[in-house]
């Protein structure tokens, strides 16, 4: 039987939503990204799973919220899975720069694997924190 990490393929994205709880638990340490010095000081990411253990370097954070269906030209980059082509891969990772809070300097080219770490984020309506980060070999 495959687990999560076998399905996976370089040209996927996967994401991962957390509460954000205010006691601290789950994903609540993610809004600590809004601010620069944080990411300096946490620049990496580390999945670990019964299998492996890897460990992601982040491509960009934004604020961003869920959009209603009859909202048009916006960015869901919740609906970016699997990347069928270089083009919308692409598509993704300029769309996540466009709206980054700050440049973190790291990018991603077609074949990398990302993943997606989202959280409720409250400066707007179904406001949404998020981070983006590539896999490292």
């Amino acid at each position: 039987m495959k687990n999560e990490c076998d399905i996976l393929n370089n040209n996927s994205n996967l994401i991962i939503y957390g509460h954000n709880m205010k006691d601290g638990q789950m994903f609540n340490n993610l809004l600590k990204y809004k601010d620069k010095s944080f990411y300096d000081n946490h620049k990496t990411i580390k999945i670990a799973t019964n299998n492996e253990e890897s460990e992601y370097s982040i491509v960009a954070v934004f604020k961003s919220r869920i959009f209603y269906q009859n909202e048009n030209n916006v960015f869901r980059f919740y609906n970016y899975i699997n990347f069928n082509d270089e083009q919308t891969y692409n598509e993704y990772i300029e769309n996540c720069k466009k709206i980054q809070l700050y440049e973190t300097g790291v990018s991603a080219i077609y074949g990398e694997q990302l993943i997606t770490l989202i959280t409720c984020e409250y400066s707007q309506e179904n406001g949404r924190m998020v981070i983006v980060a590539k896999k490292e070999s």
